[in-house]
């Protein structure tokens, strides 16, 4: 739906989040896997809904992780959500605007995840994919569940 600061965002940006509530509301059933976007943190009464019903993991990510993520969003922007988030001032390009808060977005998403995680992991442990990646992955998610 493009950047933030072109005519006809908050519209697009709009319909996208309440299609996607519609989907994680819908998707709360038992045995399933729910991978959320970042903007899942949009929707509090989904969230909720789906943390009485399922365990939630979150991928949590460091420093020189969180950098890496940064730089290569700026080498290459995708839609982001920002459900009022993005404000540019006067005295800025829609770019700079983008520079300075996309971080800060990033840490208020962060902040929700970890309220709703039953299991925080760091994400760099899993990073690549392989069978035994898969195997201690699940450990590492057995290891912080009550026993």
């Amino acid at each position: 739906f493009g950047p933030p600061w072109v005519r006809g965002f908050k519209a697009k940006e709009q319909r996208y989040l309440r299609l996607e509530q519609r989907m994680m509301e819908d998707c709360v059933r038992k045995n399933r896997v729910i991978d959320l976007s970042g903007s899942g943190v949009h929707h509090p009464r989904a969230l909720h809904r789906i943390h009485r019903a399922a365990l939630m993991i979150y991928l949590k990510t460091d420093a020189t992780l969180r950098r890496r993520n940064i730089e290569k969003f700026f080498r290459r922007p995708k839609p982001v959500c920002w459900n009022g988030l993005f404000h540019k001032e006067d005295t800025e390009t829609g770019k700079q605007a983008l520079r300075r808060l996309y971080p800060e977005l990033l840490k208020v998403r962060a902040a929700i995840c970890e309220k709703f995680a039953d299991v925080t992991l760091n994400a760099r442990h899993f990073k690549k994919k392989s069978e035994k990646n898969i195997e201690d992955f699940i450990a590492a998610i057995a290891e912080q569940l009550p026993s």
